[in-house]
């Protein structure tokens, strides 16, 4: 039997896949397309959950922390016109304005695009306006 080769280019190295997505679930897909969202932003999200679950433990709000598989099922179960929704859909286009707009630094590991690779997204015609849902996030990590 043949090796299947993967056909994901450099740019899913910075986005975490809806853990469902493997099995073709219908919750992790919106038009057959993978729900992602950007590594940096996942790690962030759930640190400041794990934060806010602290202290709402200690000033008796809350009877104990969420585990992390129930903060990550919130992070997906946000429906797509949600202003608070931090996923994307995984269209090249998407993910390439995203990683060329984002204020936020890329994770470590996942190799730099060229310079000339990052020409060419900043000289690609694409259209911005949900490439960024994650700024409501951002602006309440800096109040």
């Amino acid at each position: 039997m043949a090796k299947k080769h993967s056909t994901r280019q450099w740019w899913w190295n910075h986005f975490a896949e809806h853990p469902g997505y493997t099995n073709k679930q219908d919750t992790s897909m919106v038009s057959g397309k993978a729900k992602v969202i950007y590594k940096v932003i996942y790690k962030q999200h759930i640190t400041q959950e794990q934060r806010l679950d602290q202290e709402q433990v200690s000033t008796g709000q809350r009877e104990s922390p969420r585990d992390v598989s129930a903060i990550v099922g919130t992070l997906w179960a946000t429906a797509q016109n949600d202003t608070h929704r931090i996923w994307l859909v995984s269209w090249p286009s998407t993910l390439l304005c995203h990683l060329r707009d984002c204020e936020l630094p890329p994770t470590m590991s996942a190799p730099k695009p060229s310079r000339s690779t990052m020409i060419y997204i900043c000289l690609t015609k694409i259209i911005a306006s949900t490439c960024c849902s994650h700024l409501v996030f951002l602006r309440n990590l800096n109040p």
